[in-house]
């Protein structure tokens, strides 16, 4: 995790967002886009705290402004309205389903 962290930083550094949007200081949900525009946001898990990455990390689905959610999880909400009020505020990431045919699903039913 290390040496990954040093190649972003050698390689993507112009890219960067500035050093307080480090150790995901800010919730992006509510940074205007043009502060955002043409860099670098690195998104994670949980596995880079304690490593030289996690100062890099912007956002990630082990805090409160990520949701990280399966498309059946998203698509079928327990709480719609929740989920819906959740997303004003910050950020809901759509991941595949665990299927072996890996087909894309429609994200029309999610925009709704």
């Amino acid at each position: 995790m290390d040496a990954a962290a040093n190649v972003i930083k050698t390689t993507l550094s112009p890219y960067l967002l500035d050093s307080s949007y480090s150790y995901q200081r800010k919730n992006l949900a509510q940074e205007p886009i043009c502060n955002l525009a043409g860099k670098c946001v690195i998104v994670s898990g949980g596995q880079m705290k304690g490593t030289d990455m996690e100062e890099m990390v912007n956002l990630s689905w082990s805090t409160s402004h990520l949701r990280r959610l399966t498309y059946m999880q998203a698509s079928q909400p327990y709480d719609h309205e929740e989920l819906i009020n959740h997303n004003r505020q910050h950020i809901t990431m759509v991941i595949p389903d665990p299927d072996p045919d890996l087909q894309n699903s429609s994200p029309t039913i999610l925009f709704a």
